[in-house]
């Protein structure tokens, strides 16, 4: 699943509540909550467009491993619902302090 994130990254790959300069983001992939360690950094071109899309919106402030977990079973919930697009979410998100 892809995500568009508008949170700074730490040097140790978690993300902080400190927003990127005025729209900044950067997509990420992930397939596992991890707290932002193993999200791979991605680019809007590797997002594929050539399905429908499904656009996650997530609230302000939340923890990344608890968002993406939550994105995550969603995102199992929709398939087995039958949906076959692209699934992909968008929130602010931080590790809180």
């Amino acid at each position: 699943m892809f995500l568009v994130n508008t949170r700074k990254r730490n040097k140790d790959k978690t993300f902080e509540h400190e927003k990127m300069p005025k729209g900044g983001y950067t997509v990420y992939e992930f397939k596992k909550a991890s707290g932002g360690k193993e999200e791979q950094e991605k680019t809007l071109e590797d997002i594929p467009t050539d399905k429908d899309t499904l656009l996650l919106i997530h609230g302000f402030n939340n923890d990344f491993d608890q968002v993406t977990g939550a994105y995550l079973g969603f995102e199992d919930k929709i398939r087995k619902a039958g949906f076959q697009g692209n699934i992909r979410g968008y929130g602010r998100l931080g590790s809180r302090p």
